[in-house]
């Protein structure tokens, strides 16, 4: 398959030639299948759901009818050559799919839908995606691992195994990150709940140290004290705690001073229960409107001043993204806006301009994909008119040309 995309992607007229296929095949809506680069799994799937829809008999036919007229058009799809003798040329017809063929490409097209999946959220440009790594990554290794023991992959148990690997080694990474922790805390549906539930707690250790494992953790409890962690320094550095530290000096009022001894005390025993007072309520609160979906950058806003403490936390964790593709992205856009004739633009004068761009960009009305849209209706004989008229000229044009000639001769 990628071969054949390459292929025809690489002329324009094998494009064109394509596109017709499709349409004497009756199909008002020809597909163009893009190009798979190697780096990505999502490109794979964009390749290969298009041909997915090939299970049709009506979009089999054109991919067929292409084949078989490609070589009369174009010769070989590509000679085989040793030491620069040339071998064997090898023909469009022999790429042809059976319908075994078309299975594996959806079987590939699902295998591949599941990696792509992942990759959208974790792409995403305007919504924190560190929140979701952890249970995308388990969601995916979830997924794969049952359809490795599916006998209906089991052609395909080689390629799973490799992905499983790959999925693997980035997912035990994230044990030496603890900000993952702290961010799917901060989303309300999941909190350390999911942690639990996926990963075991005091029950589940207890049952593998049991079985003999004696290294076994509690890591609902391992969770909880990098939260319990990450709160206590936010704690100590809130705006209020300088005031529970700075030294009271003492008046001369005695009763003055015994109060300010007993505010001192309260304002101390506030530093070491306030955080985990906070830490609790948000944690023992199970809202019902809540939902995987929620926004949890509007939540954070309306739920600031309800935990100020863990509202400071993800004021620093969720602008985290989880990719870099959306920095990649930013930094492909900002090549538009610093070009040779904005060479003089300045830091500042750049960052708001780039800030401008992606504030706006859904928003500005492209008036040329508009009116491309749009079918002007003309009347043709007005048309006729004009071509009957350009026959005159070009007939006087000829007399006038047969006398100048005369008058020289002459």
């Amino acid at each position: 398959i990628r071969t054949l995309t390459i292929k025809t992607q690489s002329s324009a007229q094998r494009i064109e030639f394509f596109e017709q296929c499709q349409t004497q095949r009756g199909i008002t809506d020809p597909v163009k299948i893009p190009l798979h680069s190697n780096i990505r799994w999502g490109t794979a799937h964009a390749m290969l759901d298009p041909l997915s829809f090939s299970f049709n008999p009506l979009r089999k036919q054109p991919i067929a009818l292409f084949l078989n007229g490609a070589d009369e058009l174009f010769g070989p799809i590509t000679t085989l050559r040793k030491k620069g003798r040339l071998v064997k040329h090898i023909e469009w017809a022999a790429f042809k799919l059976v319908e075994e063929d078309w299975a594996r490409v959806v079987d590939t097209r699902d295998i591949l839908a599941d990696a792509n999946s992942i990759q959208q959220v974790f792409s995403s440009e305007k919504l924190p995606t560190l929140w979701c790594a952890l249970p995308a990554l388990e969601r995916l290794l979830s997924v794969w691992e049952k359809k490795k023991d599916d006998p209906h992959y089991a052609l395909y148990v080689e390629a799973l195994e490799a992905g499983i690997a790959k999925i693997l080694k980035y997912y035990l990474m994230l044990d030496s990150k603890p900000a993952f922790v702290p961010a799917l805390l901060l989303h309300p549906y999941f909190k350390l709940s999911y942690i639990e539930m996926a990963w075991g707690g005091e029950a589940e250790q207890e049952a593998e140290k049991a079985a003999g494992k004696k290294d076994a953790k509690n890591w609902y409890d391992e969770a909880l004290q990098i939260v319990e962690n990450a709160m206590r320094t936010y704690w100590a550095t809130r705006p209020r705690a300088a005031l529970a530290t700075t030294a009271i000096a003492r008046p001369t009022n005695a009763i003055v001073d015994d109060f300010d001894l007993h505010r001192q005390t309260l304002l101390t025993c506030e530093d070491s229960k306030g955080w985990q007072a906070e830490l609790r309520r948000y944690l023992k609160d199970v809202p019902a409107d809540i939902s995987r979906d929620t926004d949890i950058v509007e939540y954070w806003q309306d739920h600031f001043h309800v935990y100020p403490t863990l509202g400071r936390i993800a004021l620093d964790v969720i602008p985290c993204q989880a990719s870099s593709v959306a920095c990649k992205r930013l930094f492909s856009a900002s090549k538009q806006t610093a070009d040779d004739c904005r060479a003089r633009l300045g830091a500042k004068t750049f960052e708001q301009l780039q800030i401008m761009k992606f504030a706006w960009r859904g928003k500005i009305t492209d008036l040329a994909a508009i009116n491309s849209q749009h079918v002007e209706e003309v009347n043709i004989n007005q048309f006729k008119e004009l071509l009957s008229e350009d026959h005159d000229f070009d007939g006087w044009d000829k007399d006038k040309l047969f006398v100048d000639d005369l008058d020289i001769s002459f």
